[in-house]
């Protein structure tokens, strides 16, 4: 359609695009790279990862004159496909109005624009693409993939294999739950679902034989074998209700896509194309592999983007090793070669910051080990002035002293006269502002708020939390998505009260057969709670003992 001048000169057109691509040739060689150049691109944090991929994709359009509905772009979540498609559609849309509006513009090309349609590129997670795309190619006749959202695959691992024989009371089940999520106490409902949906998840993303597994484990922990059976029952229920969960859509795409039945949509494809790899685990690393094998033999290529520094996801099966060791595997497998890309400039921190993060990721020799070779550091390329804020790092042998400590540091700061810590030949006074900054100003960023592990072990934010409550200006934290929701003392009022309403005395409730025994402690812990208030509250001066909450319930 168009030289890549021309696209470049767009692209970096103040009134057009206005991307500044020509200032960072890694930048370039990635949006350049032809189409049947297979690309392995490290991207580190702020440096422009989905520009790349955006402006990839209108490179292979604009230039290569590539099928949009030949390419196929996943990427880890929603918001980012939903972002990277918009992007597309966007400046595609502002490039294809620059070359109509260009007087230069041949009559040919013209043709051509006015039938481009940028929708038929395939974005999305790897999870959507598969459900639409066995949906599309499924036989006459034949049920669409239904792939249950989270609560409904949760209630039938429950009904289907921990209910099952009541496995969840098997004394070498509960030892064995405890054991693989490190708790100190013994393991109740919630937690044994929390584990068995994690290993059924982990037995499918890392391609582990059941039967294999339970026969190696069994001899040491009876209890495994009572988790394979719960996870086998499950799977099982799956099949028989025609229905999937998201690790058994993935298998089936790739083994539609090994078998052949999947050819059509296969053979359409030119280009593929998956953000975030470092997230990726060992199923989903064998249909892009199968992805790769097809598309290359008709002249097309992979492209990969990810940083092996943000890998975070290994309890959904994602190794970091996946990532770094991808151009070897891919070799290895499919016999591709994949040209190294590194983008290290940092187009959105400060420098105080990119140098923290580059100091802060060698901290650890051995991770080192695992990182992409010969990678190189973060170099910050933000352009202007800015206020170069300090960062201190506060380091602990353990999460007891590390959450004393920085309840103290916290306390110091907005309760009493500040802190002053020596930044090497400089002491740095740091102090809340005295025109009526306070705690409120101060945020903390955790993975999660819970203040529990799934084992029953206290988080940073319950320890952080105790230890600000027992200083001598005692600062209160309310953290209610951090507590188990059946815990907050509102919510067992609330629950307790209603459950007095319409079971009074648990008449219905201790009829019910085969009730989990921890779920009638809950309601009665809710109940003893809601009589408790009913108590601290008696009628006001005046009123008649049939106006009060306690009447209110009875009747």
């Amino acid at each position: 359609m168009i030289s890549w001048n021309q696209f470049l000169a767009l692209v970096t057109d103040p009134n057009i695009l206005n991307r500044w691509i020509d200032r960072d040739q890694a930048q370039q060689d990635a949006i350049r790279a032809d189409v049947n150049q297979s690309l392995f691109i490290v991207a580190g944090p702020g440096s422009g990862k989905t520009t790349v991929l955006t402006l990839r994709v209108l490179k292979l359009i604009f230039v290569d004159g590539v099928d949009p509905a030949a390419i196929l772009a996943t990427t880890f979540t929603r918001k980012a496909a939903a972002e990277l498609r918009s992007r597309i559609l966007g400046w595609g849309d502002q490039l294809r109005q620059a070359l109509l509006n260009d007087p230069a513009s041949s009559s040919q090309l013209r043709n051509t624009l006015d039938r481009l349609d940028l929708n038929r590129v395939i974005t999305g997670t790897l999870d959507s693409i598969a459900e639409q795309t066995l949906a599309d190619s499924r036989a006459s006749g034949t049920q669409p993939p239904i792939p249950l959202e989270e609560f409904v695959a949760n209630a039938m691992m429950q009904r289907a294999g921990l209910w099952n024989g009541r496995r969840d009371q098997d004394p070498s089940f509960q030892d064995y739950v405890q054991r693989l999520s490190g708790g100190v106490r013994r393991p109740n409902h919630k937690d044994m679902l929390a584990i068995c949906r994690a290993v059924r998840d982990r037995f499918a993303h890392d391609q582990i034989d059941v039967s294999a597994f339970e026969s190696a484990t069994a001899p040491q922990y009876p209890g495994a074998v009572v988790l394979c059976r719960v996870i086998e029952d499950y799977i099982s229920r799956l099949n028989t209700d025609l229905v999937m969960d998201f690790a058994a859509l993935e298998q089936e795409f790739l083994d539609r896509l090994d078998d052949g039945s999947l050819n059509r949509f296969v053979q359409g494809l030119q280009v593929v194309l998956v953000d975030e790899y470092q997230d990726t685990n060992l199923l989903q690393e064998q249909i892009y592999f199968t992805l790769a094998r097809n598309v290359s033999k008709r002249g097309g290529s992979i492209t990969i983007v990810g940083d092996d520094d943000q890998s975070l996801y290994r309890f959904r099966g994602a190794t970091v090793e996946l990532f770094s060791a991808f151009r070897q595997r891919l070799q290895n497998q499919c016999g591709i070669q994949a040209k190294p890309i590194y983008l290290s400039n940092n187009y959105r921190s400060t420098q105080t910051i990119v140098a923290w993060h580059s100091d802060f990721i060698q901290l650890d020799p051995a991770y080192a080990q695992v990182r992409v070779p010969n990678k190189p550091g973060l170099t910050a390329a933000r352009s202007g002035s800015f206020l170069e804020y300090p960062i201190l790092g506060m380091f602990r042998p353990d999460v007891a002293t590390l959450a004393r400590d920085l309840a103290q540091f916290i306390y110091d700061v907005f309760k009493g006269n500040g802190r002053t810590i020596q930044a090497g030949t400089q002491q740095l006074r740091i102090v809340r502002n005295p025109n009526g900054g306070d705690v409120g100003d101060c945020v903390l960023l955790c993975s999660s708020p819970r203040e529990y592990s799934a084992g029953g072990n206290p988080r940073l934010p319950l320890l952080i939390r105790n230890e600000l409550a027992g200083l001598p200006n005692l600062i209160q934290v309310f953290n209610p998505r951090g507590q188990e929701f059946s815990e907050i003392e509102e919510v067992q009022q609330l629950c307790g009260l209603m459950l007095e309403c319409i079971d009074p005395g648990a008449r219905i409730q201790n009829s019910i057969p085969n009730f989990p025994r921890n779920i009638p402690q809950v309601f009665n812990r809710w109940r003893r709670v809601a009589q408790e208030y009913i108590d601290s509250n008696p009628p006001a001066p005046g009123s008649t003992s049939t106006n009060t909450l306690g009447a209110f319930v009875q009747a």
